[in-house]
C-alpha cells in the first residue's frame, strides 16, 4: 500500500480523500448502479445491444441513402453495393457457399486468397489502380482494406458536394472495372 501511495503521489490521493469526505454513506441506503439509457434505470444486455445496433444501422442507412442517389449506371451501383456488403462472387465467397474451384488464389495478383477486401483493396494490382486515382486527384491517402470504409474515405474533405459526387462515381467505376478485369482473367484461367 505504501508503494502504491508513493507511486500515485500525494496530490491525487488528497483529491480523492477530499471528494470522498464530502459524501456521506448511509447504512440504510442501497448501493446500486444506475443505467440512464432507459426509463427503468436498469441495465440489460438486450437494451445495450439495441443502442449499439441502432447506432450502427443509422450509419449504414445514411451511407446507403446517399449511395443510391449517386448518378451512375444501376448495374455498376449494384456491383459496388455487393462489394461493400461482401456479397460478390469472389473465390473465398464461392468456397464458403460450397463451390470448390480448386484454387482460391487471387486472379489479379496470384499471391493470396481472393476475398472481397483483398481483391478490391489490398491486392497489389488494385492498390496500383487506387494509387493512380489518388495521384490523379492530387490526394495522399492510405487505402482501407475494407471496401465500405474505403468508399467512405474516398471523398475529398473540404470540397463541395458536387466534387464528392464525382469521386463517388470514380470509386464505383474503378470497382466495376476491377471486377470486369478479374472476371476476364478468371475465365481465361478456367477456360
Amino acid at each position: 500500500m505504501e508503494k502504491e501511495f508513493f507511486l500515485l503521489g500525494k496530490e491525487p490521493v488528497a483529491t480523492v480523500v477530499h471528494l470522498l469526505g464530502e459524501k456521506s454513506l448511509k447504512a440504510d441506503n442501497m448501493d446500486l448502479w444506475v443505467w440512464k439509457e432507459n426509463d427503468t434505470y436498469e441495465y440489460t444486455v438486450k437494451f445495450a445491444y439495441k443502442i449499439l445496433k441502432d447506432d450502427a444501422q443509422g450509419d449504414v442507412v445514411a451511407l446507403y441513402k446517399s449511395f443510391w442517389r449517386i448518378k451512375a449506371q444501376p448495374s455498376s451501383l449494384f456491383t459496388a453495393w455487393r462489394v461493400m456488403e461482401d456479397k460478390i462472387a469472389t473465390k473465398a465467397n464461392l468456397e464458403r457457399s460450397g463451390i470448390n474451384l480448386g484454387s482460391n488464389i487471387c486472379c489479379l495478383c496470384e499471391e493470396d486468397e481472393e476475398t472481397t477486401s483483398r481483391l478490391f483493396c489490398a491486392c497489389r494490382s488494385a492498390w496500383l489502380v487506387w494509387s493512380k486515382c489518388y495521384e490523379w486527384v492530387g490526394l495522399a491517402s492510405t487505402n482501407h482494406w475494407e471496401p465500405k470504409k474505403h468508399f467512405i474515405n474516398f471523398k475529398l474533405s473540404g470540397i463541395n458536394e458536387v466534387v464528392n459526387q464525382i469521386s463517388d462515381c470514380v470509386w464505383i467505376a474503378v470497382v466495376e472495372e476491377v471486377w470486369k478485369h478479374r472476371n476476364k482473367k478468371f475465365l481465361k484461367m478456367v477456360g
